[in-house]
């Protein structure tokens, strides 16, 4: 996998999977079509993610997105690493994740060939997609954490035992709208929320 080129050890890790009744191709082109705003939950997180920053008035104002896409993302620290076509694609981001601010960092493609700085966490993205007959596709979303030390792996993991769930909550969203996006050939409507994450 892509993925094992960018972060082959790690200090946690997620995934999610979910069979989609449709074929690779579609299944592509809806990952980098779907509208994440669409997805209320989605919305409510990224915009209490960003509470503590517009408190602390340190955050910097960002233009309104009007259609959160894959693309859209890699203008807020995530960049693409990788890339196979129709298999997968890889991103990644660096930064001080806990911090109530500020606690992305630009990003630079090249610091993801070397370990992770001291006083830094870094985490990697990816999206994998594999045929699984009678035209249907395994979708697969992974993320890998490391920190540079002990003492960013300890600030990390209290601020991941918050943040997990609902970290986890947001691919499950997602996992589901390709699907339906994929499976029908476009979303129709609002998003409604599962009852639980």
């Amino acid at each position: 996998m892509l993925i094992d080129r960018f972060m082959p050890h790690w200090d946690e890790r997620t995934h999610h999977e979910r069979r989609i009744e449709a074929p690779v191709d579609e299944v592509w082109d809806a990952l980098w079509s779907i509208d994440i705003g669409r997805i209320g939950v989605i919305r409510a997180l990224f915009a209490l993610r960003g509470l503590p920053g517009w408190l602390l008035r340190k955050a910097p104002k960002r233009p309104a997105e009007p259609t959160p896409t894959l693309v859209a993302i890699q203008s807020v620290g995530f960049g693409k690493l990788a890339e196979e076509p129709w298999r997968e694609v890889v991103f990644g981001v660096n930064g001080r994740f806990w911090s109530p601010a500020s606690n992305i960092d630009p990003f630079v493609r090249e610091e993801f060939e070397s370990d992770v700085p001291k006083g830094r966490t870094r985490a990697v993205w990816s999206f994998q997609l594999e045929p699984d007959g009678d035209g249907a596709t395994n979708a697969r979303t992974e993320t890998r954490i490391a920190a540079g030390d002990r003492a960013s792996r300890i600030k990390f993991r209290a601020y991941w035992l918050l943040v997990r769930p609902f970290s986890g909550w947001i691919r499950v969203l997602m996992l589901r709208e390709i699907a339906r996006w994929s499976e029908s050939g476009a979303p129709s409507g609002p998003l409604d929320p599962p009852p639980t994450p």
